[in-house]
């Protein structure tokens, strides 16, 4: 081959290239759509192609990045009110502790300040934070009226100020209404010492607490078998909503203890734990579904590494080695009745609200998701994966392209496969904490 051919095929490349490359832009400009993502914007005409993809899911997943995208809230923020508002969705379920965020909504009910409430009744990253908090205005300002949205949360993590301050006398009082007794002082002292230092007490290579650990371990066997008894006794009353909560919150919290004892230095690393958590949350919002809200539709909060899919590339292999994800979960549970939504940024910085230096986010790859938006001129986009990746002309969509719905890292994926739609914001805001 002379230098002429050669000089004329890397042309002819280049053009067909460039030709495929404008092709993809024009049909990202064609099928996404411009959002508002202030949460007072009320107009609601950019969310017509959203309606026309979520049709019947009775569940919406929303992602996020890494916990740090301040921008990110904001728009989910204002998806969460329009789906509240205008599709019928009535509950908010946030990748929080299922007992704090239950609890958290009954006391916003007669706290003098309700906001505050809502905004304890899941993680700190979320809750206090500025992007947050105007949603939390706007659900305790439901609370009263004839529509309220409601919160719930579906992580078996033992995490919150409710379930600190709340659960030990929430959970005895259960038990005396019910006529369950402990056989004795003892027993109950043995149950709660335990429970009280996995929930807030011991932390992982602490030397000042080998000593209470020491403690602990000699008491485990004994905690472990009183808790499989209550789970008993509770499945043994006539079910009503209250017995049922408590069954579904120490069911999941007995399966998760592994993970717990993990994260506490109470045991060895094992690779049950590794995957444990995103089942029993898959668990938990399977049964908030059909048991605790049978026939609500539901909001989800949580990061797209949960709600997402694992990976199989063509040959039936898994792209990587990673326990299964919630969304494999579901998608085995629930097949249509959901509908999963990534986040993804083109530029920005990021930081978690209590950090105070923010990263920043580096300029995606030209043949990445970001840079297709980008140069569709859009600054926040919604873009259906599920359906589009069907037709003729969005076929291309299920080729292996980058993105980078995860902590900011490219990844070369079909995503449809994975995600249901994504969500783009060219500038990230960092999560900013609340003013005091």
């Amino acid at each position: 081959m002379n230098k002429l051919t050669q000089l004329l095929t890397a042309i002819l490349s280049i053009t067909f290239l460039s030709a495929f490359a404008q092709s993809n832009i024009d049909f990202i400009k064609k099928n996404a759509t411009e959002i508002a993502i202030d949460i007072n914007s009320e107009e609601y005409n950019d969310f017509k192609k959203l309606i026309e993809r979520i049709k019947d899911a009775r569940i919406v997943l929303l992602g996020e990045e890494s916990h740090g995208d301040g921008t990110t809230f904001e728009t989910k923020a204002r998806l969460i009110k329009f789906l509240h508002e205008k599709l019928g969705f009535k509950v908010l379920a946030f990748e929080s502790s299922l007992y704090n965020a239950e609890r958290a909504w009954k006391v916003a009910h007669w706290d003098k300040d309700p906001v505050k409430a809502i905004q304890n009744s899941t993680f700190e990253l979320w809750g206090q934070t500025q992007q947050f908090l105007p949603l939390a205005n706007y659900i305790a300002n439901s609370i009263k009226t004839p529509n309220p949205l409601r919160v719930t949360g579906f992580d078996p993590q033992l995490h919150g100020t409710y379930l600190r301050r709340d659960l030990p006398v929430d959970f005895l009082m259960f038990l005396k209404a019910r006529n369950i007794a402990f056989k004795d002082m003892a027993e109950q002292d043995t149950f709660y010492r335990v429970y009280n230092a996995l929930s807030f007490e011991l932390k992982k290579n602490n030397t000042i607490d080998q000593e209470v650990k020491s403690q602990i371990i000699q008491r485990l066997p004994s905690f472990k078998r009183i808790l499989d008894r209550k789970i008993a006794d509770i499945s043994n009353l006539k079910q009503d909503s209250v017995s049922n909560f408590w069954k579904q919150f120490w069911i999941s919290t007995s399966a998760y203890l592994p993970a717990i004892l993990e994260e506490k230095g109470l045991d060895s690393p094992n690779t049950l734990s590794k995957s444990i958590r995103d089942s029993l949350m898959a668990e938990n919002l399977i049964w908030i579904a059909k048991s605790q809200y049978p026939t609500d539709k539901i909001i989800v909060w949580a990061a797209s590494i949960h709600i997402g899919k694992t990976y199989i590339e063509e040959n039936g292999k898994q792209k990587d080695v990673t326990a299964p994800f919630m969304g494999d979960f579901l998608k085995d549970k629930l097949a249509d009745k959901y509908y999963s939504i990534c986040f993804t940024a083109y530029e920005g910085e990021v930081a978690w609200y209590n950090n105070p230096t923010a990263s920043k986010i580096d300029k995606p790859s030209t043949n990445s998701f970001e840079t297709l938006f980008e140069q569709a001129g859009f600054k926040n986009a919604f873009l259906d994966l599920k359906s589009l990746s069907k037709t003729k002309k969005g076929k291309w969509l299920n080729e292996p392209r980058s993105m980078r719905p995860y902590g900011y890292y490219p990844l070369e994926r079909r995503w449809p496969q994975i995600f249901d739609a994504v969500i783009f914001n060219k500038q990230m805001t960092r999560a900013l904490p609340v003013r005091q």
